[in-house]
């Protein structure tokens, strides 16, 4: 069992009824949902989704204007009520009405068009909202921004993947209020691999000195 698997498998209990991968529209990522996770339900993060929908829009409006965002809020409205195959037949009908220009039909095609075909099975928002699923990996992407890019990625920064895995553990105790928990269970576990067995009871002050020393 790989450490992902290893991760995921311990969050279910006997009562978990759904198991789901939630992610963007990287192939590799569902490659390895495919061999890891075989049966649990693909997920499509609806915020790469709606990027698409911009790229979409931009074709035929300039950005950021009123009718840039009212395309873009019209389909993702469509996509919650389950209207993934009205936009991908959308898209089918302006690549061949004329409307775009070749070079831009040909960005449709290939960037958008494209990936709502190949992750279609994804896209099934309104059953996954009936679910209660996720559908937006947001809270992920900002805890990993907080947890790891804050203070792995400092200049001049390398590190080890057992190091990496140190201070993280460290530094999601920090975050989590957990430091002072962690520092007592881990100094009576290291009072009793020390002194087990000799009646000896140590200066707490400086044994904690110690411990935070030895770590």
């Amino acid at each position: 069992m790989t450490k992902a698997q290893a991760a995921a498998t311990s969050r279910i209990h006997p009562h978990t009824a759904i198991k789901a991968v939630l992610g963007d529209g990287e192939k590799n990522i569902w490659n390895f949902a495919d061999e890891l996770f075989p049966d649990w339900l693909q997920v499509l993060d609806i915020i790469h989704v709606r990027d698409k929908l911009w790229l979409a829009a931009h074709l035929y409006y300039k950005k950021e204007s009123p009718e840039a965002k009212e395309y873009v809020r019209e389909r993702l409205v469509a996509l919650l009520t389950g209207e993934v195959d009205m936009l991908i037949d959308d898209f089918r009908i302006a690549m061949e009405d004329g409307s775009l220009s070749a070079s831009r039909t040909e960005t449709l095609r290939r960037k958008v068009l494209g990936y709502f075909v190949n992750n279609r099975e994804r896209m099934q928002y309104d059953t996954y909202l009936v679910i209660g699923l996720p559908i937006g990996s947001g809270v992920i992407e900002g805890t990993c921004k907080n947890l790891i890019n804050d203070r792995m990625e400092r200049s001049g920064m390398r590190w080890s993947p057992d190091g990496a895995e140190a201070i993280l553990n460290l530094r999601s105790l920090d975050l989590t209020d957990l430091w002072n928990d962690f520092w007592a269970f881990r100094t009576q576990r290291e009072k009793k691999a020390l002194y087990a067995g000799q009646g000896i009871i140590p200066n707490q002050a400086a044994y904690q000195h110690y411990v935070a020393n030895a770590a």
